[in-house]
């Protein structure tokens, strides 16, 4: 199940990674089933792991840094947290560690804003709300 879901990150990230690149992580998405997980489980897993892309791609999307940022040597990240009810609204959205680059954490920070609601979770999903934490990176062009 673990390299359904690398496999998953990779394709997204082949796909909509430009620059600036974006990496973005689902901490607790790659859970893997025990050995005797049933066919039904495990294509739960696996439209879980396609619900939380669906969501990151939502707010890739939407990301925009703008022409103004002066990067460092090295990359620029901010850790976002964001919580999504079982319809897809966003019930909060916050940033939790800051860049220190203050146009990139602006950046990040309108598009956390701009973000009111994504794709209801998939069709027997039991839970109500499921919180995702969203690594925004921004690499020079050299990286």
């Amino acid at each position: 199940m673990k390299r359904d879901w690398l496999n998953l990150l990779k394709l997204a990230s082949k796909k909509f990674c430009l620059f600036p690149i974006i990496a973005l992580f689902a901490f607790g998405c790659a859970a893997q089933k025990p050995a005797a997980a049933t066919r039904t489980e495990t294509n739960s897993t696996n439209e879980y792991l396609v619900y939380a892309l669906n969501t990151k791609k939502a707010y890739l999307e939407v990301w925009d840094v703008g022409t103004n940022v002066v990067l460092s040597a090295g990359p620029v990240r901010v850790k976002a947290k964001v919580l999504i009810d079982k319809d897809g609204k966003v019930e909060s959205a916050k940033i939790v560690e800051f860049s220190g680059n203050q146009p990139v954490d602006e950046s990040v920070q309108k598009t956390l804003d701009q973000v009111k609601s994504v794709q209801p979770f998939e069709t027997g999903a039991t839970d109500e709300q499921r919180t995702f934490v969203i690594n925004f990176e921004l690499k020079p062009k050299s990286q």
